[in-house]
C-alpha cells in the first residue's frame, strides 16, 4: 500500500484563494425579496446575500421567516443551511422552474410547518416525472417568475400556514404595502456549481504512476475541525490524465459523500468504483455554519497497485 500525502502548503494555498469564487450566493433582488403569509409574517428570499439562487430549471438554497433565527425554508434537499448541507439520501425534495414559462413546481420544506408546495389544486400537487416536477393539468395555484423581469407572482400552500403570497398584486394590496420577491436577472448562477457545502475546492489530477491502475482504499484529513462545520469529500478516478473527473461518494453517486466526521480519522473508500485506474482527483466540501468554518491543511489519500 502506498499513502500519498498532499503537502500543507499546497492545500492551503488552493483552498484559500478558491474560497471567494465558490461561496454560496443569490440573484435575488437586494430591494424586493420579502414574501407574506397570515401566520407567519415576512419571509425573506435574500437572506444578506446567502439566500434563494433562480438557476434555469431549478430554485435552491433557502428562505427563511423573519425574526426565527432557524425558520428556514428550505427550496433544494442539496443545499439545506443545516450540517449536512445535502440531505437527499433521507428526503428528495427540490423545486423546479420552467425554463420558458417561468413555472415552479415542486416542494419546499421547514421543520416546524413542513411541506410547502409550489403548485396544485384541491385534489393534487406536483407529481414527479423524472427528475422534474410537474403540476397537475388545471393548478389553482402556482409561483411563477416572469422569465423577462424575474418578478414573482402567485402563491404557494402549506398545510399549517396556509397561503404564501409572492406579490402584493395576488390580492390588490400593494397600495397598502408593495411586495413581492424579484429576482436579480443581471445576475446569473451557474447551474453547474457543486452543490456539497458552503465552500468546496476540486484537486488537480493525480498520477499514481501505474499503468495498469491502483484501488483507492481511504482518505483521510488533518487540519482544524470547528464545532459546527462539516468536512466530506468525493472522489474520481481517471484512465487518463486528460479525462473529465466526475465526482462520486459512497454510493458511486453524485449526492453521496464520504464523511470522516473528524480530522485524522481515515475514511474507507469503496473500491469497487475506482478500481484499475491510474489516475486520481478529490473534491473537499466544507460547510460553514454560524461562522464556524474549518481548515484543511492534509489530505491524506491511501491506495494499492
Amino acid at each position: 500500500m502506498k499513502n500519498i500525502k498532499l503537502t500543507t502548503a499546497y492545500i492551503i494555498a488552493i483552498l484559500f484563494s478558491s474560497v471567494a469564487m465558490v461561496s454560496a450566493v443569490t440573484n435575488i433582488d437586494t430591494t424586493y425579496y420579502w414574501a407574506w403569509n397570515d401566520v407567519a409574517g415576512w419571509i425573506d428570499f435574500y437572506r444578506s446575500g446567502n439566500g434563494v439562487e433562480v438557476g434555469a430549471t431549478r430554485i435552491s438554497q433557502s428562505a427563511i421567516i423573519d425574526g426565527d433565527a432557524d425558520g428556514y425554508i428550505v427550496l433544494d434537499c442539496a443545499t439545506s443551511p443545516g450540517i449536512p448541507s445535502n440531505i437527499c439520501s433521507t428526503s428528495n425534495f427540490y423545486v423546479t422552474k420552467d425554463e420558458d414559462t417561468g413555472a415552479l413546481a415542486g416542494w419546499g420544506w421547514n421543520d416546524d410547518y413542513g411541506w410547502i408546495s409550489f403548485c396544485g389544486n384541491t385534489s393534487q400537487s406536483s407529481t414527479l416525472s423524472g427528475s422534474d416536477w410537474v403540476c397537475p393539468g388545471t393548478p389553482t395555484y402556482q409561483v411563477t417568475i416572469d422569465p423577462t423581469t424575474g418578478e414573482f407572482s402567485g402563491w404557494a400552500w402549506n398545510d399549517f400556514l396556509g397561503w404564501i403570497s409572492f406579490n402584493c398584486d395576488n390580492d390588490s394590496s400593494c397600495a397598502t404595502v408593495e411586495y413581492y420577491v424579484l429576482q436579480d436577472v443581471d445576475v446569473v448562477v451557474p447551474e453547474a456549481t457543486p452543490a456539497c457545502g458552503d465552500y468546496y475546492l476540486d484537486s488537480a489530477v493525480f498520477d499514481t504512476g501505474y499503468s495498469g491502475g491502483v484501488t483507492i482504499n481511504s482518505i483521510m484529513w488533518r487540519g482544524d475541525q470547528e464545532t459546527g462545520s462539516d468536512v466530506r469529500f468525493q472522489m474520481s478516478s481517471l484512465a487518463t490524465a486528460s479525462s473529465t473527473p466526475t465526482f462520486i461518494g459512497s454510493d458511486g453517486t453524485e449526492s453521496t459523500y464520504y464523511e470522516p466526521g473528524d480530522q485524522g480519522v481515515p475514511v474507507p473508500v469503496q473500491g469497487i468504483y475506482h478500481n484499475n485506474k491510474r489516475y486520481f482527483a478529490y473534491r473537499i466540501c466544507i460547510t460553514d455554519s454560524g461562522g464556524a468554518n474549518s481548515v484543511v491543511e492534509d489530505v491524506i489519500i491511501n491506495w494499492s497497485p
